[in-house]
């Protein structure tokens, strides 16, 4: 009697979980009703989001009394919670007051975003920067519309390829040109046939150099796609420009911020795998053969159904921040430091990083400022 109460109790809990989860569809349109892609919807308090598709539509699964948060690059945020509602339409207003935003475009130079003739999307470091990630760029994926980041892998510390404006070059380099605090890095992967070894990348990866700057040390990135602002780079900002501007001290008392962050990493699924029929002759299947795949394994045949499943392993990531800035209204200092070490769900693999950078603003008067940084 006690056991088939316990497991009624657990069939009724387990059906209260199910209950708990709700899956919301919608369609998010502009006032005038054109669909709108690229627009983020997250489940306010947790780390469960979805984008829509170029037809503005969405999935996501959440709880029963979830709220949502609608975001997009231009438009104002919108929260809704679902109250019971299976489907969830959405129409987002433009934000006005962007108009009025400063922005940051070729080196360095501030100007009027209501001023420009080309389109100029913002990202706040913050956001992208909670997303956990290793490298900011797999961060900004989804944030910014047409930009494509292309892993090698999905490894850790792996290289990406990435595309603002599209492939306009067969043979040259297609990727956006990264510029930091106005001056532009290199983010490059090394060519193992350029090694001793003469090895093949997919060996070792050595993973992109933007990958050394620490998305928590970001303040904003600015977005340039048109030909009229990446013309301001000449050739090296031909396909398209991220512009990063870093965190600065700020005046005032001296300040201390510390955060630590933790991931653990699953393989989600498995693929089936039948254990019926052999490899065929030499592993291959043999075009004379009357099976699908090979003759069927003998009885009594020991088969190792779990070799993929004991293959992978469980990731872990762990991040450790700490910063100290202050500084006076003429003089103010930021020095940031960064510990990241991730083991990937593939046995070997693994990234670590450690990031320190020291930011140093002198102003001399409303029209001359002296900055320097370290990394």
């Amino acid at each position: 009697m006690k056991r088939s109460m316990l497991i009624l109790v657990s069939l009724l809990s387990t059906y209260g979980v199910a209950l708990a989860q709700k899956i919301v569809t919608g369609k998010v349109t502009t006032t005038d009703g054109s669909a709108l892609g690229g627009v983020t919807i997250i489940e306010k308090g947790k780390t469960t989001q979805s984008i829509t598709n170029n037809s503005g539509m969405y999935k996501i699964t959440v709880q029963e009394d979830a709220t949502l948060i609608f975001r997009h690059v231009g438009y104002k945020q919108i929260e809704k919670a679902i109250l019971g509602h299976s489907v969830l339409n959405i129409s987002l207003s433009e934000n006005s007051s962007s108009l009025d935003e400063v922005v940051v475009t070729a080196f360095g130079v501030k100007r009027d975003r209501k001023t420009l003739g080309y389109s100029t999307p913002i990202v706040a470091g913050s956001d992208v920067s909670e997303t956990q990630r290793e490298s900011f760029f797999q961060g900004l994926q989804g944030r910014v519309p047409g930009l494509s980041i292309n892993s090698t892998s999905g490894m850790p510390g792996a290289s990406a390829q990435i595309v603002l404006r599209g492939f306009a070059s067969i043979s040259g380099d297609n990727n956006a040109l990264i510029v930091v605090d106005g001056v532009p890095i290199n983010n490059s992967t090394l060519n193992e046939n350029d090694l001793a070894s003469n090895g093949a990348n997919r060996d070792l990866d050595y993973s992109n150099r933007a990958m050394d700057i620490n998305p928590d040390d970001i303040e904003t990135y600015t977005i340039l796609k048109g030909p009229e602002a990446t013309a301001q780079f000449g050739s090296q900002g031909a396909g398209g420009a991220i512009l990063i501007t870093t965190k600065k001290g700020k005046a005032g008392r001296f300040t201390v911020n510390y955060s630590l962050s933790g991931r653990v990493e699953t393989v989600n699924k498995y693929p089936e795998r039948q254990y019926v029929y052999s490899q065929g002759t030499n592993g291959t299947y043999a075009g004379t053969s009357s099976y699908a795949m090979g003759p069927k394994y003998p009885e009594g045949t020991t088969l190792y159904k779990d070799n993929v499943n004991n293959f992978f392993r469980t990731g872990y990531n762990q991040k450790y921040n700490l910063s100290f800035e202050g500084g006076s209204e003429k003089v103010t200092y930021r020095w940031s430091n960064e510990y990241s070490n991730n083991t990937g769900i593939v046995p070997n693999t693994s990234y670590k990083r450690f990031s320190t950078r020291l930011n140093g603003t002198a102003k001399f008067n409303d029209k001359l400022e002296f900055n320097t940084s370290f990394n």
